[in-house]
């Protein structure tokens, strides 16, 4: 009597629980392929959208950065004095002249650094360190 009484139960066990496993395994694998395939056409239908809202939210600020600098420009041309009026003239005429020459300097300094084949060679006196 060599032979185990429980033998053949324990194996047909573990053969029930393996399969067990195994269906609950493939089970969990169709639901997560599921679920990214669902997630995936959620997210190909949302860019669209919010890619829609986003451009309708730069149009809105567009609209009215150009709304209230022409309306205050309109506004301050028609309602203030001669005296203002002049003067806010002549500082946008000063305005635009300096932006010019600002940019003319930037330009310049842009074009002479690209002419330029200068290498700067340090030098640095002293003593030579250590095992030179």
């Amino acid at each position: 009597m060599n032979e185990e009484p429980f033998a053949d139960v324990t194996n047909e066990s573990s053969s029930a629980t393996r399969e067990a496993f195994k269906d609950l395994a493939d089970a969990a694998k169709k639901a997560c392929n599921a679920g990214k395939a669902d997630a995936k056409k959620a997210a190909e239908n949302a860019v669209p959208v919010f890619k829609k809202e986003v451009e309708k939210g730069v149009h809105d600020i567009a609209f009215g950065v150009g709304y209230l600098s022409t309306f205050a420009g309109t506004l301050l041309k028609e309602l203030a004095p001669e005296v203002v009026k002049s003067g806010a003239a002549e500082g946008a005429e000063s305005g635009r002249k300096a932006a010019e020459s600002c940019a003319a300097k930037a330009k310049a300094r842009e074009a002479s650094a690209e002419r330029s084949d200068t290498v700067i060679d340090i030098a640095i006196d002293g003593p030579e360190p250590s095992g030179a």
